[in-house]
C-alpha cells in the first residue's frame, strides 16, 4: 500500500485524473467500468448512486477520503463523465498500459 501511495503521489501532477481513478478504485471498491462511466448526476452526497453496475443499480457509501478525491474535480452537469478523458480508450486506467511512473 506504501508504494501504491507513493507511486500515485508522484503522478498526481502528470496524470491527475488518472490518479483520482485509481484512488476512487482504491478507497471504494468499485469496478472499473463503475468509475470510469460514473457522472454527476450518480455522486450524491456521500453516497455514490450507481444506475449501470454489473448486478444492476446499487449504492456506494463513500469515506471522508473518497469524497475528498471527488471534490478535488471540477464538477460538471448531472448528465457529464466524472471523468472526461479527451480520449477514452487511451486515457483511461487500461491493464494493457504501461504504469504511471513508467515512460
Amino acid at each position: 500500500m506504501a508504494r501504491l501511495g507513493k507511486a500515485l503521489a508522484d503522478a498526481r501532477d502528470k496524470k491527475p485524473l488518472e490518479v483520482a481513478v485509481i484512488s476512487l478504485l482504491a478507497l471504494t471498491g468499485c469496478r472499473r467500468g463503475e468509475i470510469l462511466n460514473l457522472t454527476w448526476g450518480e455522486v450524491q452526497g456521500r453516497k455514490l448512486k450507481l444506475t449501470d453496475s454489473k448486478t444492476g443499480p446499487r449504492i456506494v457509501w463513500l469515506g471522508h477520503e473518497a469524497r475528498t478525491v471527488l471534490d478535488s474535480l471540477p464538477q460538471g452537469k448531472k448528465e457529464a463523465h466524472v471523468f472526461a478523458f479527451e480520449v477514452r480508450s487511451s486515457s483511461a486506467v487500461d491493464g494493457d498500459r504501461p504504469p504511471l511512473s513508467g515512460p
